[in-house]
């Protein structure tokens, strides 16, 4: 589990193997302050990883099929910077929102923009995800809690905007972004809750009616 809040940076030393499986290797900035052993998990880009090797500062993780098809890391290249945040303890600070590190797709950032000591930027979404977005609501992008400002449903997509302040700028990669990256989307872990129990109520609705209808209702 994890808050959104990045912690460091890391810069990408290597990513090997093939399309169904891959080996990235990536070493935390020198300033960096995680305290990483083997088998912990950090959220690299959003995305949930197991620290699999240890080896003199550099961090490598076994990245799945799954992984690659669900998020930007295989398109990643040496040099390369990576948003990381280690998991919570007991101890840690909850400062962003609940982040699990599952990404649910990727987003296009299509316009950026200055506003005042902040950056405006606006990302088009999969529509399959139109139900888990709202104003003010939260969502990760490549790991970084954010809440969104406004939302437009076109028939392309979700149109999602939000404010980056200076320090998150400083913070992350959101500041290298340019208009066509692709990023990382987790949804609100509440709204997904929210989202399969409609769905159940209404499956479950749908077979009532339809055993009253037929006089198959065992109640």
């Amino acid at each position: 589990m994890f808050t959104g809040i990045v912690q460091s940076q890391g810069t990408v030393v290597g990513l090997t193997g093939t399309s169904q499986e891959c080996v990235l290797a990536l070493r935390p900035q020198v300033e960096c302050s995680l305290p990483v052993r083997l088998g912990d998990s950090i959220a690299v880009n959003g995305v949930c990883l197991t620290v699999s090797r240890l080896d003199s500062g550099v961090l490598e993780f076994d990245v799945s099929n799954e992984t690659l098809d669900r998020t930007n890391l295989g398109q990643l290249k040496a040099e390369n910077r990576v948003n990381l945040e280690a998991s919570l303890s007991a101890e840690s600070l909850f400062g962003g929102h609940l982040v699990v590190g599952h990404v649910d797709g990727l987003a296009t950032l299509m316009n950026v923009k200055e506003s005042m000591r902040s950056v405006w930027m606006e990302f088009k979404v999969a529509s399959s995800l139109a139900s888990f977005l709202a104003e003010k609501g939260s969502l990760a992008l490549d790991g970084v809690s954010l809440t969104i400002n406004r939302i437009r449903d076109e028939e392309d997509g979700v149109w999602v905007s939000v404010n980056v302040i200076p320090h998150t700028l400083a913070m992350t990669t959101l500041g290298h972004l340019v208009c066509g990256d692709g990023v990382n989307v987790e949804v609100d872990l509440v709204a997904r809750y929210l989202q399969r129990a409609r769905q159940v109520d209404q499956t479950y609705a749908l077979t009532n009616d339809h055993n009253t209808l037929t006089g198959n209702d065992t109640q």
